[in-house]
């Protein structure tokens, strides 16, 4: 990306007499500076609120299928299947020699690739050849026998293969799938690189240390502190950041709200910031508080 020459578009003009390399690469400045600020906005993985995520679903049998969705690999290329999906080839077990006790992953990965379509004919070549018009970005998914490497080809879900498997099924428990059952747990999803900081997403309320007994009452009134009130129907949002300063303890903290009346018959809601200790020794907490602003 960062070697050859630097990025140049075209420049019109008239009687300028335009080429078939001057047109592809009128579209590939473009496409280079897409991939650019693909490579700049997100890391590799799929889009999960994009069409159905490409999430892999069981076809029957040994099939499983691709559903429509979209993803961007680490060298920015999108990655864009439409409806109905891709269906993908028939695992055949014989090829990884499944033995009793020794099970076997199998990983559904997708790629980049491209297809020269639609022929047409050179109405200036005497021959008529015929060369294609379009290129159609059509992702290849396939079956590996190795983990991908989550950059060029991005994992989208793994089967643990067990000796006589006949059927590959969607998992019953997504969060722990079973054997020969479909699991997604690993698949990366593309995130933002540029992180947002709690600090210019809003002000810090409270800040400082607090005791948390032993094993405390979570809504006990003496290890809950205030942090603000609102009319009924106005929301705040809060983000809390906490940490025990004893290692061997375990915390949890949370916010509480209480709706009470006030002068006129209106109602209030106040926020309550909640610490709730999960071991038998007692510890202070260092503690941030940030209140959100509404976008």
């Amino acid at each position: 990306m960062f070697t050859g020459e630097p990025f140049r578009r075209m420049h019109f003009f008239k009687g300028l007499f335009a080429r078939a390399d001057d047109w592809n690469a009128a579209q590939d400045y473009f496409l280079k500076k897409q991939r650019l600020m693909n490579q700049a906005l997100f890391r590799p993985g799929i889009f999960p609120h994009l069409g159905e995520g490409l999430r892999v679903k069981a076809l029957g049998g040994l099939k499983v299928q691709v559903l429509p969705g979209c993803a961007v690999d680490a060298l920015g290329r999108d990655l864009f299947v439409p409806e109905p999906g891709i269906s993908v080839p028939a695992i055949d077990p014989e090829e990884y020699r499944l033995e009793p006790g020794t099970p076997r992953l199998v990983y559904v990965g997708i790629s980049h690739d491209e297809d020269r379509v639609e022929p047409r004919e050179d109405e200036t070549d005497p021959e008529r050849k015929a060369y294609p018009a379009f290129i159609a970005e059509k992702p290849r998914v396939r079956l590996y026998k190795r983990k991908p490497d989550n950059k060029a080809t991005l994992e989208l879900g793994r089967i643990e293969l067990h000796q006589g498997v006949h059927r590959v099924t969607d998992a019953v428990s997504e969060e722990n799938p079973g054997p020969n059952e479909i699991n997604m747990r690993f698949a990366p999803v593309a995130t933002a690189l540029a992180s947002v900081g709690l600090e210019n997403a809003g002000k810090v309320v409270e800040e400082g240390r607090h005791n948390v007994p032993a094993k405390s009452d979570p809504f006990s009134s003496d290890d809950r502190f205030r942090l603000g009130s609102a009319p009924a129907g106005e929301f705040r949002y809060y983000a809390v950041s906490a940490q025990p300063t004893d290692p061997k303890v375990r915390i949890g903290w949370g916010i509480e709200t209480t709706v009470h009346e006030v002068d006129g018959g209106k109602r209030e809601v106040t926020y309550w910031l909640h610490f709730e200790n999960y071991t038998d020794k007692a510890t202070h907490v260092k503690y941030r508080v940030f209140e959100l602003r509404e976008r």
